[in-house]
Formats: structure tokens, sequence, C-alpha cells
């Protein structure tokens, strides 16, 4: 039986369903959490050396992994030149191909990233990228729920037209939430490397170990042959040992996505004490102990008030 967290690894959660919509599948698949929560942080502490710090070491990263990408296409390609690769199982042979186009596919979604992230010249640019447009993503789910989905700074976030009911969930969406795109666009060159890696070894494996199996080297008795698969084995074992050891070491943030867009979104808050006045919806919103609480739940539900009626109403008289 499944472990919750194996669930939650493998389904997007609720909470993720309510912000991207169908989009979250298509993160949950592609996207990496990594680079999720590197991006929250961007566009939630709002520093500009850290947003264009993010940008170089985006772009440092995709030149990195084009070089890298580029080896290993290489490298498959040898692949498909090797001795009696016809008289293996045709798996090894699909193995090299399918290695060679995941290469060839990650050097060129890096080399347009990098293209991208340098026509970002601003922080605001590089932050804005992040938010992304989530209107084509959320379309459903937006129409149901009355949403304005333009991402924007929060210092220019205005809530008109909006129930005052949604404030919190449309303040979060348009100003703290990276885009299922900027997410999965950072993190594709990487999982395709990851991918092309992964065909070549098993590739390589299956031909070690039918060249062993069918005797395909009549020159050396067929005790080397299975020697040399197996010491591949005992290498791979190791070094993969290895990889897996250190990630167990790698600190991770396992919050909640939501208490991470929340903590974001109240620390903004806490240095902004005037917004809520501003944006005059201090009647039904208040910011106490840290956190964005509605004045009276009960209230808004029996009147559900829209912010662009009351300063209207301010206006006319």
């Amino acid at each position: 039986m499944l472990s919750f967290d194996t669930v939650n690894q493998l389904f997007p959660t609720a909470q993720q369903w309510r912000w991207y919509g169908i989009g979250a599948i298509s993160l949950k698949m592609y996207g990496s959490r990594t680079v999720w929560l590197l991006q929250a942080q961007i566009i939630g502490e709002l520093q500009d050396e850290d947003a264009l710090a993010f940008k170089k070491m985006a772009c440092d990263e995709c030149t990195m992994i084009a070089v890298a990408a580029a080896i290993v296409a290489q490298i498959a390609i040898t692949g498909l030149s090797l001795d009696s690769l016809k008289k293996t199982h045709w798996i090894a042979k699909s193995c090299f191909v399918m290695s060679l186009t995941f290469a060839l596919v990650s050097v060129y979604y890096s080399v347009t990233q990098q293209r991208i992230l340098g026509r970002l010249i601003k922080a605001k640019d590089v932050r804005h990228w992040i938010r992304g447009r989530k209107q084509a993503v959320n379309r459903i789910l937006s129409m149901e729920v009355g949403f304005k989905l333009d991402p924007c700074e929060p210092d220019d976030y205005s809530p008109e037209d909006l129930d005052i009911r949604d404030l919190k969930r449309d303040f979060e969406r348009q100003c703290f939430l990276p885009s299922p795109l900027s997410v999965i666009t950072l993190s594709a060159p990487q999982m395709l490397l990851s991918g092309s890696l992964s065909l070549l070894l098993i590739g390589l494996g299956i031909y070690l170990g039918k060249f062993w199996i069918r005797e395909l080297d009549p020159t050396e008795p067929a005790t080397d042959s299975r020697n040399v698969f197996i010491l591949y084995f005992i290498g791979l074992y190791f070094s993969g040992g290895m990889y897996m050891v250190l990630g167990w070491f790698h600190g991770k943030d396992k919050r909640p996505e939501a208490e991470i867009i929340d903590g974001y979104m109240n620390r903004y808050l806490a240095s902004h004490s005037d917004v809520l006045s501003r944006w005059n919806v201090d009647r039904y919103w208040c910011f106490q102990d840290g956190t964005l609480k509605p004045i009276s739940s009960t209230e808004v539900e029996e009147t559900p008030t829209v912010v662009q009626n009351e300063m209207e109403g301010m206006n006319s008289v």
C-alpha cells in the first residue's frame, strides 16, 4: 500500500489543484520542487539583488547543462557505432537513439532558455517572468471563481472588481505564486539530461549483457565478456549509491506549499501596515498575529461585498 508521502510525490496536492487547476498535473510530472521553492523565494522576498543573481544562476546552469548534454549526445552517437550492436537486443539500440534525442532536446531547451533569460534586463522583469500569465492554465477555474489572474508586483496590486472573500487567495495567486511554465521551463533541461544519461547507461548495460550471453567476440573467452558486464554493474551500483546517499544528507524544505506562500505574503503585509486601508478592505480583513484574517466571516458570507462598489460609494459621497 502506498504511503502518504509517496502519494504526495506522485500526485498533485489539493492546494496545487486550487492554485493551478489542470496545470498541476504538468507541474507535478515535469516540474522540480527545488526550482519552485527557489522561484517562490525570489518573488516572495522581493529583493532585486536576489532576482538578478537568480537570472545569472539560471543562465550559468543552462550553459552547464547544454555542454553536458552535448557530451552525452556524442557518447550516444558513439554507442550507435559499437561493434555487433545489430546482433544484440533491439532495446539497446533504441536506448541509444532515445538518449541521443533527449540530449539534443536538452541542448535546445537550454540554449532557448538562456536566450529568454538574457532578455530580462531588470529585476522586476525577472519576477514578472516567474509569475507568468496564469489565465490559460486556469481558464476553467478562473471562470468558476471569478479571479483576475494578471500577475503583478505586490505594490501594484489592486483588488478592484473582486469579491472581498477572495482577497487572500487572489493576492497570493497574482503576486506570490510561480507559474507552472516558468518552473517547468527551468526544470526541463536537467530532467532531459538525466533521462538521456539513464537511457545511455541502460542501453550500454543491455549491450554488454547480450554481448556476453551470445558470445559475440570469438577472439576472447566468454568469461571475459561476463567479467566486464559484472564490473560494469558493480561500478554503476556504487556510483548510483553514492549519489543517493548524498541526497539523503541534503536538507530539504518539507513545509507545505501553502505555508511557504502564506509566509511570504504575511511578511510583506507586516512590512506594509497601511496596505489594507489603501485597498479599502480594512473593514473586512485585518493583519493580526502575523497572519491575514477576515474580521467577521459571517458578515462577509451574508453580504458578499465587492471592493469596487465600496470605492464607488465613497467617491459618490
